[in-house]
């Protein structure tokens, strides 16, 4: 392993942690589901967190829909960043994801929600929602943070649609929301 991925791998780890202390500030009940996988500095392939505001309830099991803080080495025209994207995951039933996808992207549009620097799509095997790049820096965290807070409305759109989901069957486990 060279310096530099050391160096980055630390950077990240100081990225994340500011992140997730912001998260924590602005919801108390946050969740960070457990990470699975090789979280090395060898490895930035596997550099993130998942997190769940509370208000999107809690699960056992996989991520279901989360969101990610990612950081993501070069590749083609795109730099060094940090991706803050929406995945949509087991537990729910691959046969509600794409609807899911599809219920959320139609509550925005109605909802008259500025879709600014994020991008929705309801494709399958492509995240919910995806952030502009953030570039990889010492401020990574804040402009994270900052689009996070920005995106309110959808996240509690979302979380709207998780209920009504969840009433539906969509979940393979019990869900639990914050009353």
């Amino acid at each position: 392993m060279n310096k530099s991925s050391n160096t980055k791998f630390a950077m990240f780890r100081e990225q994340q942690k500011h992140f997730k202390f912001a998260l924590e500030n602005h919801d108390p009940n946050i969740w960070f589901p457990s990470l699975r996988g090789n979280f090395t500095e060898d490895n930035p392939a596997n550099w993130f967190i998942c997190f769940v505001p509370s208000s999107w309830g809690r699960w056992q099991g996989n991520y279901g829909v989360h969101f990610a803080f990612i950081y993501a080495r070069e590749r083609g025209s795109l730099p060094e960043r940090i991706r803050l994207p929406i995945g949509v995951e087991t537990p729910m039933k691959k046969s509600f994801q794409q609807e899911f996808k599809e219920s959320v992207i139609s509550g925005v549009n109605m909802a008259g929600i500025t879709q600014t620097n994020f991008v929705l799509q309801a494709k399958a095997r492509t995240k919910l929602l995806e952030f502009d790049p953030i570039p990889f820096g010492g401020q990574s965290w804040k402009i994270a943070f900052e689009r996070y807070i920005a995106l309110q409305p959808v996240v509690d759109l979302i979380a709207r649609v998780l209920k009504e989901y969840r009433n539906r069957g969509a979940f393979e486990v019990p869900m639990e929301f914050p009353t």
